[in-house]
């Protein structure tokens, strides 16, 4: 419960049980590997050109390359450099930056979503799963002895399992997802162009096993009735956002595999 005398920017507005629950959860993230690693950069000034490079292509005459002076556009952040570097602690510890369905009114926390951006994909934005929330929340607030660097599930990493993809243009343009309006530039026009794949979009691998499902039927091959049932299922858990939106319910030719 919230203290009301408090002031609500520090861990003085939470209540006892609450506080202490959040000091726990900080200091076993502050444990592990990655938050070292990326806490030592900080304190370094720059970060190394690998660490650099899970997220972007090596340029010439960057500051990671070349250190030559600070990253621009810090200042549409309220907090300048303190914001730009905790944005980018948060995505190299957690894999991400966390972000949230807003709703109309644009106040509101509902879904949560990882935007990790990082080089090898994917560039989509994707919920926790289950199993990855829940051993997530074991990690900060669960009763154990066992040492944190090795329970630790961070960074986040997203699978095929990761489902309900968003596009990062459509999230903060159109479905209001984001955490704060100022955290990114965002062109007037969506972005066009460029290939897309099953690390961005995973039902793109159920959809081109469905066609290839429905050719091996219509030849008279068999076909594995459980895979195909995975697969619309999967269809099924789709964004406006993902490339198969439209065609999600146009395979047609299943009703006659389970009749």
């Amino acid at each position: 419960m919230l203290d009301d005398t408090a002031d609500v920017a520090s861990i003085n507005a939470l209540g006892t049980r609450h506080r202490q629950a959040f000091v726990q959860a900080l200091a076993r993230v502050m444990e592990t590997d990655v938050a070292e690693r990326t806490l030592a950069e900080i304190i370094d000034g720059l970060p190394a050109i690998d660490s650099y490079q899970d997220f972007h292509w090596p340029q010439e005459g960057h500051p990671a390359t070349q250190h030559l002076e600070l990253c621009p556009a810090v200042d549409r952040y309220p907090n300048g450099d303190a914001d730009t570097v905790g944005y980018w602690a948060e995505a190299k510890i957690f894999g991400g930056v966390f972000v949230f369905d807003r709703g109309e009114s644009e106040t509101e926390c509902n879904e949560l979503y990882l935007h990790a951006s990082r080089r090898v994909g994917p560039y989509t934005l994707f919920p926790l799963t289950t199993d990855q929330f829940e051993r997530f929340v074991d990690f900060l607030l669960g009763d154990t002895e066992e040492h944190t660097a090795s329970r630790s599930p961070l960074p986040f990493r997203a699978t095929s399992e990761n489902r309900w993809r968003w596009h990062h243009w459509d999230t903060i343009a159109r479905y209001h997802i984001f955490r704060d309006k100022y955290e990114r530039n965002v062109q007037p026009t969506k972005p066009i162009g460029g290939v897309k794949s099953s690390v961005d979009w995973p039902e793109i691998g159920d959809e081109l096993y469905l066609i290839g499902a429905m050719h091996d039927y219509w030849d008279g091959q068999p076909v594995d009735k459980d895979k195909v049932r995975e697969a619309l299922e999967h269809l099924q858990q789709v964004t406006p956002s993902s490339p198969v939106w439209s065609t999600r319910n146009a395979h047609s030719w299943t009703k006659n595999l389970f009749v």
